[in-house]
């Protein structure tokens, strides 16, 4: 749960329990009571017979069309294109649930944060009507030069900032005090008094994802010809408990709106502004700063892939293999494109047009490592034997890098034939590098390939969607299933972490139910939902005894096969625990 402000798990629970699922998706689609469950047309896609269902009782929702499911805030974010908190806030303004407000760990005064909010959205008022008087005739001719339409100056509320300390004087007329305009890093103390932070600048107002403004880019727009006096070009709002400019990206509250799964990810605002102005909607740049973590998580829950495209220039280059180690490490797709003839998006459009960026996108766009394996290229000689040498082992260290196994031997197979090496040599440097070591120029025995992993056999799915739905639904049944059962016995990793979750969470819960449990798996909320919509009724208690046991045999099973086919596990492991599953399997007298 990434964001400024962290709930606790109890708040989750209240909140979701105040909002009825039937009553909020009632609201999107219609819904009609069929038995214990409402059935409606699916919102997330087109069907004629519906095959969307909504449970009161268990309060999660599941499409048996797409498979999408959830409980009620996995919904509003997927209808939405919410991030999780985003979602949190939304579904407390529809109830007026007092959400409590806490940030990096120290409580903050909610009513001057409310303030905070006010004074942001009045000095965006005070920069666009500046832009509108003839005071504001030179920052419009700039716009007017850039070709940006008046209705994209009012969808961004550009505006402009005039020298001394004008806004500071409207917001302290206004009954704002001056230490709140400082603390919000609209206004400045020097020895003479109080000033605007933002003086002679071309303005841009930046959002959060919901549409408030949280803070300024401001660009100058005459620069001073004396070097002792020279100010930076750009000039960002300094951090504030409403803004947090390492995980903020400018345009996203524009494009979550267009509901893609790709973004496009740029280095500046008027970039955003030109891309968005020719009709390219999911676009959002990164607020002067470095491209962090953060940023990536925060894409990640709106987008599975992102396409950068910086600058041309050196630095545009490397800003884009450091946002390539960030989005690798939260597991999204990454493509880099690379124009030529201009410096950046916005000059390109303004020198070839929208439609011959849509193509250049298409034709340039690579994947991450292809990118990183020419950037490193670019640096050597490899007609020379020394800097050959050196660019391949670079090139190892970038392959090494790289999570999937099925990757690594692509790439390293691929490499080698390229640049006339034998790939045992760069699979051994790869190895030497990596953390699991493989023998990736191995041929692989496609004999052995077809059994090396088990198939799960006809009833396995179901017996672990019975025991994890179960184990989330009964706490009696989930102490005794977890007697029988480690998580380690699963094939699949998502199971797992289930079943060490479901555990922890009905230690600490007495009434817990499966929609609480979706609540903690925001990213495979439709998996696990999926996994719950499979949850059959017995006939008693001895039925529901009789049928966990068959399918916990079923588990064990499977996992034992998973072992005998896994070269990587030691002998005297898996004769132990061959041991122990004849020894479980024989003993038919066991009860739950």
């Amino acid at each position: 749960m990434e964001g400024i402000f962290i709930y606790s798990q109890d708040v989750i629970e209240s909140l979701r329990q105040a909002n009825d699922i039937v009553d909020v998706i009632s609201g999107y689609t219609s819904l009609k009571q069929q038995g214990t469950n409402h059935i409606g047309l699916c919102p997330f896609h087109r069907e004629k017979t519906p095959s969307f269902s909504v449970s009161a009782s268990r309060q999660f929702f599941h499409c048996f069309g797409c498979g999408e499911g959830g409980n009620v805030i996995s919904f509003v974010m997927k209808i939405e294109n919410f991030g999780f908190l985003d979602a949190v806030k939304f579904l407390a303004d529809r109830v007026n649930f007092q959400l409590p407000e806490k940030s990096q760990g120290s409580s903050v005064d909610l009513q001057e944060k409310a303030k905070m909010y006010e004074v942001h959205t009045l000095a965006a008022k005070f920069y666009y009507d500046n832009l509108q008087s003839d005071r504001g005739q030179g920052a419009a001719a700039y716009l007017d030069e850039r070709k940006m339409l008046p209705a994209i100056r009012r969808k961004f509320g550009l505006g402009v900032s005039f020298s001394g300390s004008e806004l500071t004087d409207f917001l302290a007329s206004k009954g704002y005090s001056l230490s709140l305009l400082v603390k919000a890093g609209l206004a400045m103390e020097g020895t003479r008094g109080h000033y605007d932070r933002f003086r002679g600048r071309l303005m841009f107002p930046i959002f959060d994802v919901g549409g408030r403004v949280i803070g300024f880019g401001g660009r100058i727009l005459v620069e001073s010809s004396n070097p002792d006096r020279k100010e930076a070009k750009y000039l960002n709002s300094p951090e504030s408990p409403i803004f947090d400019k390492s995980r903020t990206l400018y345009g996203l509250n524009l494009a979550r709106l267009s509901k893609m799964q790709s973004y496009i990810l740029v280095e500046g605002y008027m970039d955003v502004i030109a891309l968005y102005q020719a009709g390219i909607k999911n676009v959002v740049a990164a607020l002067g700063t470095s491209f962090s973590e953060k940023h990536a998580q925060t894409l990640k829950n709106y987008c599975k892939e992102v396409v950068i495209l910086f600058d041309a220039d050196e630095a545009g280059q490397k800003a884009a293999l450091r946002a390539i180690e960030h989005l690798y490490a939260k597991g999204i797709g990454i493509k880099v494109a690379r124009l030529e003839n201009a410096k950046d998006p916005d000059e390109y459009i303004q020198k070839f047009g929208v439609d011959a960026l849509a193509v250049e996108l298409q034709k340039q766009a690579i994947n991450f490592v292809d990118f990183q394996i020419e950037t490193a290229k670019a640096k050597y000689d490899i007609e020379d034997a020394p800097q050959k040498v050196s660019f391949l082992k670079e090139v190892a260290l970038i392959i090494s890098r790289l999570k999937s196994v099925i990757e690594r031997s692509t790439y390293t197979h691929h490499i080698a034939t390229k640049y006339g090496i034998d790939p045992q040599y760069l699979g051994e440097e790869i190895t030497a590098l990596t953390k699991d070591p493989l023998d990736l120029w191995k041929p692989v025995d496609k004999a052995r390939q077809k059994n090396i992993t088990p198939k799960k056999g006809a009833g396995y799915g179901e017996a672990v969607s019975h025991i994890l739905s179960t184990m989330a639904s009964d706490k009696a049944f989930c102490d005794k299933i977890s007697s029988h059962l480690t998580s380690e016995e699963f094939l699949d990793p998502l199971h797992s972490r289930m079943f060490d979750v479901i555990i922890d969470f009905q230690k600490n819960h007495t009434d817990a139910q499966q929609a609480d449990i979706i609540t903690l798996f925001e990213d495979e909320a439709s998996q696990v939902t999926e996994i719950f919509a499979i949850c059959p009724e017995y006939e008693g208690l001895q039925s529901k005894t009789k049928a966990l046991l068959h399918q916990i045999k079923l588990v064990k099973e499977k996992h034992l096969e998973s072992m005998m086919y896994d070269s990587n596990t030691p002998e005297e492991e898996k004769q132990k625990y061959f041991l122990e599953t004849k020894k479980w399997l024989e003993t038919h007298k066991i009860s739950l």
